[in-house]
């Protein structure tokens, strides 16, 4: 792509990008074209050499009025609590978001919790989902969180 510009399609217009980055050092900030319509908050946290700032990050960004659309891969708690904030505090539809848990920072614990109660869990999911429940992902994370996991 050497000598070539990149343009944004035309179906892109007026559209507004925020990402948030969390990266473990700061050499790992990667410099990029300044756009107006593309901002990144960058923050030097987490990543197992200290504790995380994204969940507090992102749900004290200010979003515009309008449909939007959130998307996170990361820690799955993080994830968890993302999903709280803008399905519940924002009011966000669950179908604009896209939150992927990628691990969890306590893998080993977590998975002996929920093998002692993955049972009663998987029942309690299955009843809720052939009810016609819709937002089953938010739904899980309720599940998931009445047994502490």
């Amino acid at each position: 792509m050497s000598g070539q510009t990149l343009s944004r399609p035309s179906h892109c217009a007026g559209v507004r990008v925020h990402a948030i980055a969390e990266v473990a050092h700061s050499d790992h900030i990667l410099e990029h074209a300044e756009d107006a319509a593309v901002t990144i908050g960058w923050m030097v946290a987490g990543n197992g050499r200290s504790a995380s700032l994204m969940a507090e990050a992102a749900t004290s960004y200010e979003t515009p009025p309008g449909d939007g659309y959130v998307w996170f891969a990361g820690e799955a708690s993080v994830g968890r609590s993302l999903r709280k904030h803008f399905c519940g505090q924002q009011q966000m539809e669950a179908h604009r978001l896209a939150l992927v848990g990628c691990w969890r920072d306590d893998k080993e614990r977590w998975l002996t919790r929920y093998h002692e109660q993955s049972d009663a869990l998987l029942a309690d999911y299955e009843r809720a989902t052939t009810g016609g429940r819709t937002e089953a992902e938010v739904y899980w994370d309720e599940v998931l969180e009445r047994a502490g996991l």
